[in-house]
């Protein structure tokens, strides 16, 4: 059956040059992927061009952590010089305002929007149009000229962009979930030092905990060691804003309660040990 395909495609390319577009291609099978490759490999210079569309987020976390068939794929073209990866960026802060410009005439620039539709969105360009679709749904952006006229807090989610995380977050064990909803309490960007603070579990547990969930699931990046508060300590940021979000409004309220009061405590006792040391404490106040 592969060979037919392959036979027809090159019969074809005869007549006409051919460009092959396969989107969402994250959401292929087995089958589908390793025709993919035996297709690639024969066609070799034919004019014919494959062009394959697909989240690398969901792809490496695809198959519970062992990664979508199309990363093997693209690795095992790579040997051969057979493929060229375009990444498709996030939108920065300034081109929400070249697109914002686009959308609605006489916009006037507000930095403040912008960043935090960066922000909330991810920069992900389809949770944008999304949330500007929402927003002006709701009256909360003039579908005239894109004035933002009430509070952040006010705005709803698009439900397709919560969809979009929900099916993130189900592919999570429940003791990865249960971790980063604690993590969610210090915020989108987190450190394992509080984090092994109110879980009670050793920093060095922590971090190859969150090692396994960044390697495996791709819902969370490492920033790195850095000083956050009075001590240094690996953090790491939420690759979505809406993620941070869900996990933290899945927990019940008494527990966010209990653990807004163990941070604090964390962050006092960080307050006072930076104050006996001379440290610059005005990072810690926020």
């Amino acid at each position: 059956l592969f060979q037919q395909y392959i036979n027809f495609l090159a019969k074809f390319s005869e007549v006409s040059p051919l460009v092959l577009i396969m989107d969402d291609f994250h959401w292929a099978d087995t089958s589908s992927s390793n025709l993919l490759f035996a297709a690639a490999r024969q066609l070799l210079g034919k004019p014919i061009t494959f062009i394959v569309a697909y989240r690398p987020d969901d792809a490496h976390s695809s198959r519970d952590g062992a990664g979508h068939p199309i990363l093997h794929i693209r690795n095992e073209l790579g040997r051969y010089s057979m493929f060229s990866e375009i990444s498709v960026p996030r939108m920065t802060a300034l081109d929400l305002d070249a697109l914002l410009r686009s959308r609605y005439d006489n916009y006037v620039n507000n930095d403040e929007f912008e960043k935090w539709l960066a922000k909330v969105s991810g920069g992900n360009a389809l949770f944008i149009t999304q949330f500007l679709h929402t927003l002006e749904e709701d009256g909360i952006v003039s579908a005239k000229n894109g004035k933002f006229q009430n509070q952040y807090e006010n705005v709803r989610v698009p439900k397709s962009a919560y969809a979009v995380v929900q099916e993130r977050i189900r592919r999570l064990s429940e003791e990865a979930k249960e971790l980063l909803r604690y993590a969610s309490v210090e915020g989108d960007t987190f450190t394992a030092f509080v984090l092994s603070k109110i879980t009670e579990v050793p920093t060095l547990k922590i971090l190859q905990k969150l090692r396994i969930i960044e390697d495996t699931h791709r819902v969370v990046r490492s920033l790195g060691k850095q000083k956050y508060y009075a001590h240094e300590s690996t953090a790491y940021q939420f690759v979505h804003v809406l993620l941070q979000r869900a996990m933290y409004e899945s927990l019940e309220e008494e527990e966010r309660e209990l653990l807004h009061e163990a941070i604090f405590y964390v962050l006092k006792e960080e307050w006072d040990s930076a104050s006996e040391a001379g440290v610059n404490v005005q990072s810690i106040a926020p």
